[in-house]
């Protein structure tokens, strides 16, 4: 049985408010949001910078932890701030798709490297519908590591995001931009021999 009173749980601590959540108790589902809102509403007003949409991020971050905890998909490992944290940031980035807007000062949601650009690259219709079909030919699984790497996810988000360590997320990535740029090449050969057919030397 879990302890009933608001005041009784304020004396627990994280991993065993989830346990009582786990049973139902509603009171400890209120502990651990008074416990954590102040710290994820000022992350999300970092990302999204709109209270109307902060609101809305939050109420969808706690229904999704509500839901994880309730039908045991969440697995304590000591990072549950981390984990929210996680989940903050993609409640951010629904908002932000689902009103077709995005922040001037998105570095804080983009990665900048350069293997990104070369996915993505700008100026050249061809080069960029190579790239998206390059994109396009992955698996599910390594277009979405891709495509939250781009948006600024680390690898250990996103390794926690999927349920895989870190390393392999990074590998994943790895070989998923390889394959990307191969194929670019591939077709890029292609392009080359078919104008050279069209006029031969």
């Amino acid at each position: 049985m879990f302890m009933k009173t608001s005041s009784a749980m304020a004396c627990l601590n994280d991993a065993q408010l989830i346990e009582c959540i786990k049973e139902g108790s509603n009171p400890a589902m209120e502990q651990l949001m008074e416990r954590h809102s102040s710290h994820l509403k000022a992350y999300l007003h970092s990302l999204l910078r709109n209270s109307a949409w902060e609101e809305d991020a939050l109420q969808n971050l706690w229904i999704k932890v509500l839901l994880e905890v309730r039908n045991n998909r969440y697995r304590e490992s000591g990072r549950f701030a981390h984990w929210l944290d996680c989940l903050a940031k993609t409640a951010a980035f629904n908002i932000l798709r689902s009103e077709k807007h995005y922040l001037h000062d998105d570095k804080k949601l983009r990665g900048q490297e350069q293997e990104q650009a070369e996915v993505r690259p700008d100026g050249n219709d061809d080069e960029e519908e190579t790239a998206r079909s390059g994109y396009n030919s992955l698996q599910a699984c390594d277009k979405e590591i891709v495509d939250k790497h781009y948006r600024g996810w680390s690898f250990g988000e996103i390794g926690m995001d999927k349920g895989m360590k870190e390393n392999t997320a990074r590998a994943r990535y790895s070989r998923a931009m390889k394959r990307i740029r191969k194929y670019i090449t591939k077709m890029g050969m292609k392009k080359r021999t078919g104008e050279l057919s069209k006029h031969p030397g």
